[in-house]
């Protein structure tokens, strides 16, 4: 055993230990109402016991453990929908109910393969380790059902690795018709995980298709580079489990920073009937507005429904130009549109409409472009004054987010601009 000890088989080992460490840590911030972390933990929790399995397969400790031989296969099942439902609860405004339907896979992979877990020990010994495998049973699982789980994990993961993209990419623009800043709520750490688990979902295919040439070249069904890649199989590197080792580390390092971005949220899933009550019994100034901003949530999932009128709409909009040039809420660097609603006593939802349909703008981008006016005039009136204290002074909450504001409205940077 000791042999089989490689550079590999210990960075899988640290790599499941750093991740059952990490879903600890993560377990420990789950918020028991939203439960987002707790998805969280439980993905990464499973992602260390995948680690750890195939650490006992690649040093053979299995032969001392076979009941534990394929015990994972119904965890394939459930990387996916975790994190499915993970970025849906943290990236969405409004509350997320998981739903048990999109783990049946993962159920349906435990029933099917309950017969092996249930085999003796000879049979999965003579599984993992004969050159030509003797039992039935054995024979049948590794030719038809491992192999068409192992095809059913590829279709199921695509599938969910694209729904999570998508759901990146609404939640953006949720960002970007919301809120003046992104740099903390932008998700990019989420991104950045998402592409590594799609470029490890790739490694695996590598993996996969490495041991399909081997048996296609033992079968004589390929010629080309077969002693190459058989010799690859006598001492294997695994390229998905190391990055997914690696990716733990990444989730240590970015994803316990990720602050909450709808403090609110919590209050939504509550019916409209629930809020009326509230507001009927509140006498509180504070729990007013907390059930105010619930109601504006919800008017704003039915904000293509609106009857606000075009000339209704152009009014709101001089009203909102006017408080925008005599009050300045713009060189607020939290400035929300929540808070901006709140301020001009207009519904949000009217508010976000006034803005898209007079602007052309969404809200991210009509608030940077009334900041990067003032940063020009700040430039021109204040030419000692550094580009850092501008950005600040102007309303941005940091240097990069005030270069690719100014840049993105005026095609130079402020260097540049204020030397012109």
């Amino acid at each position: 055993m000791l042999e089989k000890i490689s550079f590999v088989s210990i960075l899988l080992l640290l790599g499941s230990a750093h991740g059952c460490y990490i879903s600890y840590a993560i377990y420990k911030q789950n918020n028991q109402h939203e439960n987002a972390n707790f998805l969280l933990f439980l993905m990464v929790f499973c992602f260390s016991i995948t680690l750890f399995y195939n650490f006992l397969d690649i040093t053979e400790i299995l032969r001392y453990l076979p009941h534990l031989t394929g015990f994972t296969e119904p965890i394939i099942f459930l990387y996916a929908p975790l994190l499915y439902f993970y970025v849906r609860k943290i990236s969405s405004p409004i509350f997320v109910r998981v739903s048990w339907q999109h783990f049946l896979p993962a159920i349906f992979v435990l029933l099917v393969t309950t017969p092996f877990y249930l085999a003796s020990a000879e049979t999965k010994l003579d599984f993992l380790y004969s050159p030509v495998i003797k039992s039935e049973l054995g024979l049948y699982y590794d030719s038809d059902i491992f192999e068409g789980i192992r095809i059913a994990a590829f279709l199921h993961i695509t599938i969910y690795l694209f729904l999570v993209m998508r759901q990146l990419r609404r939640h953006k623009k949720i960002i970007n018709d919301n809120f003046s800043y992104s740099e903390q709520i932008n998700l990019a750490w989420l991104s950045k995980l998402t592409v590594s688990l799609i470029i490890i979902f790739g490694l695996w295919l590598l993996d996969e298709s490495l041991f399909f040439y081997v048996d296609a070249c033992n079968d004589q069904v390929i010629n080309f580079s077969c002693q190459a890649v058989i010799n690859w199989k006598r001492d294997p590197i695994f390229f998905a489990d190391i990055g997914l080792a690696i990716c733990m580390y990444l989730i240590s390092i970015l994803g316990l920073r990720q602050p909450q971005i709808f403090p609110h949220k919590s209050f939504i899933h509550e019916t409209e009937a629930e809020i009326k009550n509230k507001i009927e019994a509140s006498s509180d100034t504070n729990a007013q507005q907390e059930i105010n901003h619930t109601e504006n949530s919800i008017n704003d999932i039915k904000y293509k429904k609106s009857s606000l009128n075009e000339d209704q709409a152009t009014s709101l909009f001089e009203e909102l130009l006017t408080y925008m040039d005599e009050h300045q809420p713009f060189l607020d660097v939290n400035l929300s549109l929540e808070h901006l609603s709140q301020g001009l006593g207009i519904p949000r939802h009217y508010l976000s409409q006034v803005i898209n349909q007079c602007a052309k703008q969404n809200f991210f981008d009509f608030i940077n472009y009334k900041r990067v006016h003032e940063a020009k005039s700040l430039l021109k009136a204040n030419k000692s004054m550094n580009v850092l204290d501008v950005s600040l002074a102007a309303g941005f909450n940091s240097r990069s987010a005030f270069y690719k504001a100014f840049k993105k409205s005026t095609g130079m940077t402020p260097s540049q601009f204020r030397k012109s």
